[in-house]
């Protein structure tokens, strides 16, 4: 499979059947180790007698105990594509209302060479969501135009994979 096209859906929404969801182990450890750490800090404030050392030692050991909380709700779990195991991103990037037509059709088209030749914004009427694996083996774009309060689905979603997709995130990449 190179090329496919979802209609009717949502990239944002959209569950895709090769990216499954799984827990991060290295966000486990250092988030135990961190909390482990904070609370060890946390109360050995308690038996320095040095009331600057106590107050310092209680900060750092609740800054250290947030940012473990801050691992385990946020980080904790992180979606990947089944086939080549690699995790996946998500990225955005924005045009001028323009070129929305010329834009629309270049991806219905697969052309990533023309895609590169708009002009990006920081913000903008038209919105390219991307969800791509690090490795550049998978990516699935739609293009959202912003109509008032919301960004609406303006094509389906594509899904390439493989040399397409490398080609094409290298080219966005590039011109970014």
């Amino acid at each position: 499979m190179n090329t496919i096209t979802i209609s009717g859906e949502n990239i944002q929404s959209y569950q895709f059947p090769d990216i499954i969801k799984k827990i991060n182990v290295n966000t486990i450890i250092i988030g135990s180790i961190t909390l482990i750490m904070g609370c060890a800090l946390f109360f050995l404030s308690s038996t320095i007698e040095n009331t600057t050392l106590s107050s310092l030692a209680i900060f750092i050991g609740i800054i250290a105990a947030l940012y473990s909380l801050f691992l385990f709700i946020w980080r904790l779990n992180r979606q990947v594509y089944t086939k080549t195991n690699a995790i996946m991103l998500n990225d955005r990037i924005f045009f001028n209302a323009n070129d929305f037509y010329s834009l629309k059709i270049a991806l219905e088209n697969n052309d990533y060479k023309t895609v590169n030749n708009f002009m990006k914004q920081r913000e903008g009427n038209i919105q390219l969501c991307i969800r791509y694996t690090k490795d550049f083996q998978y990516l699935a774009v739609q293009l959202f135009k912003y109509e008032p309060f919301e960004y609406i689905p303006q094509t389906p979603i594509i899904v390439m994979e493989n040399e397409l997709a490398h080609n094409f995130l290298k080219s966005l990449k590039k011109a970014k």
